[in-house]
């Protein structure tokens, strides 16, 4: 028996035919983060065959979890948001089933309707073998600490799935007051994975700890990204 270790990549985007149509549908940036262009991201994003395996050859990766690229569908129109996942989650899972030994799958959640969101989560797992989802934060104006979300962490409790949480670029008035008035392109990196990301992010996890969503659901399991979206960093100004 190998003693190698085996590991697992938990944060592997991918762009599907069904978000990449409805981001054009809706007049989304169209940016390489969400597959547009012919950048190498944007290609990759789109790649889900030999040169992704080759390039998890390449990096030593057994396994990848599949999640979309951030915001999922979060920010579609709430009318396509819930078809969008369905569609999205039944295309991850035939990729799934392309190789089952080397790529499993997030499910995609529209978290636009509490209850269509419970019920995709429930469908991507007990159906499709989905081993948990991922969550972009924010819906529109709703946080992730907005008692819509209840009815879906309540699912995940049920199922004993994890929730993966991935960072969405701050609101533009965030952007405005603090990534405003540099050299391009330093405003929209900063903005973004540079650092922006993980500051909108890590105020959420806080959020959901302070109002009570893990007092309310104290077996949810959420996985936090980026060396814990710097909440960790902080954790002895903030535990009271």
């Amino acid at each position: 028996m190998s003693d190698r270790l085996r590991i697992i990549g938990v944060e592997e985007t991918v762009v599907v035919p069904a978000v990449y149509e409805a981001y054009q549908r809706a007049g989304s940036p169209q940016i390489f983060s969400r597959g547009f262009g012919d950048s190498p991201i944007a290609k990759n994003l789109h790649e889900v065959s030999e040169q992704r395996l080759a390039h998890m050859d390449d990096q030593g990766i057994d396994v990848a979890v599949l999640s979309l690229s951030s915001p999922g569908v979060q920010d579609l129109p709430e009318a396509d948001a819930v078809t969008v996942a369905r569609e999205a989650n039944d295309q991850l899972a035939e990729i799934v089933a392309s190789r089952p030994a080397r790529f499993q799958a997030f499910a995609a959640i529209p978290t636009q309707s509490p209850a269509a969101a419970a019920a995709e989560l429930e469908r991507a797992v007990v159906e499709l073998g989905f081993p948990g989802a991922m969550l972009y934060g924010r819906t529109g104006d709703k946080l992730a600490d907005h008692p819509d979300n209840d009815e879906l962490y309540a699912m995940a409790e049920r199922l004993a799935v994890p929730l993966h949480f991935h960072p969405q670029t701050p609101v533009q008035p965030v952007i405005d007051a603090y990534y405003s008035n540099l050299p391009e392109p330093m405003g929209p990196v900063l903005a973004g994975a540079g650092l922006g990301w993980y500051y909108d992010l890590g105020v959420q996890y806080l959020r959901m700890i302070f109002s009570g969503v893990f007092d309310r659901f104290p077996d949810l399991q959420v996985i936090a990204g980026h060396w814990g979206e710097v909440v960790m960093f902080y954790l002895d100004h903030t535990v009271v």
